[in-house]
């Protein structure tokens, strides 16, 4: 795969994997989001081009980067008939979508699907996680009490503080 220098060439960016047109409304990403793709795409180089096979119970259930405030999604990843609930939240990924991309090719024989995501905030100095909003791509998650008690799991030394929209 080459990627050249400048982000705006859609076709070298169509060839490496990148969206270029947006599919919900048809128009072509502008050179910005392009460039935000690359960065996503560049920064975990490593786990784009390795697509593992893995088993759904040895899935981890919870991933999300350590410091910070940026978005996360919840998931439900199936094998055959069975299927559990996992998050994943990246700092490095400006879109939920771009989170399930990378939950896709982290287990690229289970089926993901994302069920709805929101935004996290992980202040290790306080030890407290909170989650809020909505995704645009996928909405809210149907159990934020859920997340909420997988982040509890994942995290036994944080408070986990959660607001569910209302609208």
């Amino acid at each position: 795969m080459v990627i050249r220098n400048t982000v705006t060439n859609s076709a070298c960016l169509t060839q490496a994997g990148f969206i270029v047109r947006n599919s919900v409304h048809g128009r072509c990403l502008s050179k910005y989001a392009l460039a935000r793709q690359v960065k996503a795409y560049l920064s975990f180089a490593p786990v784009w081009r390795k697509r593992c096979v893995i088993t759904l119970s040895e899935l981890q259930s919870v991933i999300i980067d350590e410091v910070g405030g940026y978005k996360f999604i919840v998931a439900k990843v199936s094998e055959g008939e069975a299927s559990k609930l996992v998050v994943r939240a990246n700092a490095n990924c400006s879109f939920h979508r771009d989170i399930l991309g990378l939950l896709r090719h982290e287990a690229s024989n289970l089926n993901a699907r994302c069920i709805g995501g929101g935004n996290i905030e992980v202040d290790p100095t306080n030890k407290v996680i909170k989650i809020w909003g909505s995704s645009g791509d996928f909405g809210v998650e149907p159990n934020r009490a859920e997340t909420v008690k997988m982040l509890n799991e994942a995290f036994l030394e944080f408070k986990i503080e959660s607001t569910t929209p209302n609208w």
